[in-house]
């Protein structure tokens, strides 16, 4: 029995201090809650992300027509042109993009369905390449100055949200039970009676055995001295 109260209480122990590290997540949440953009939405946020896939999946098919183009120009800086295509891939993605189709692979920052290439995303993210004809056309237009600066809060917002997904994962597959008892399901104010009454059983029970202990001890030496008389 003894036993048993003892990890009951250690238990216990480790449950408060899961609602400590608990508290400082949700301190950790109101921090990046405070960077969330506040001109998105939380669709818009899901289209950005799902835009970013198909701009990166885009940006792979065209790997020979952005070499041609580098050489058109006579760019020394590949990065130039990736950044310019990557940006009007993205654009146009926003634009055209339904959230019904963003909604079937993200919702609420959360991937719903591993993402799969359509054919529809070709003509969302499709680039006329006979634009580009000097080095100033890839420069960025004001409005995917924008566009860029809020899909990297955006971003922020999403990776964010990931990782709280998973700490709630773990956290659900650690969950401490005794018998059909959940521990994280118990009041703040019914577990702290329950630790009071534990831990006053558990250490009056030692109180009680030492003081047996003491008594045991304290007989000894008479038994001895009346056998040697």
């Amino acid at each position: 029995m003894s036993k048993f109260l003892f990890v009951l209480f250690l238990l216990l122990v480790i449950n408060c201090n899961s609602e400590l590290q608990n508290k400082t997540l949700n301190n950790t949440k109101k921090i990046v809650d405070s960077k969330k953009p506040f001109n998105l939405t939380i669709d818009e946020i899901d289209t950005m992300m799902v835009c970013s896939i198909i701009m990166e999946e885009k940006i792979k098919k065209y790997s020979s027509k952005i070499e041609k183009l580098q050489k058109k120009l006579n760019i020394t800086t590949p990065e130039l042109v990736v950044n310019k295509i990557s940006a009007d891939i993205f654009e146009k993605c926003n634009k055209r993009i339904k959230i019904e189709k963003v909604n079937n692979f993200i919702k609420n920052l959360t991937f719903i369905n591993e993402f799969q290439w359509e054919k529809n995303f070709d003509v969302i993210s499709e680039i006329n390449f006979e634009k580009y004809n000097n080095k100033s056309d890839l420069d960025y237009t004001t409005n995917q100055q924008v566009l860029m600066y809020n899909f990297q809060k955006a971003e922020e917002v999403f990776k964010q949200k990931q990782m709280e997904d998973r700490e709630r994962y773990i956290k659900a597959n650690q969950k401490i039970k005794i018998g059909n008892l959940d521990l994280e399901n118990i009041p703040q104010g019914f577990k702290l009676g329950i630790f009071l009454i534990i831990f006053l059983i558990f250490f009056g029970g030692i109180f009680y055995y030492l003081k047996g202990l003491n008594k045991k001890l304290g007989t000894n030496p008479k038994k001895k001295k009346k056998k040697i008389q």
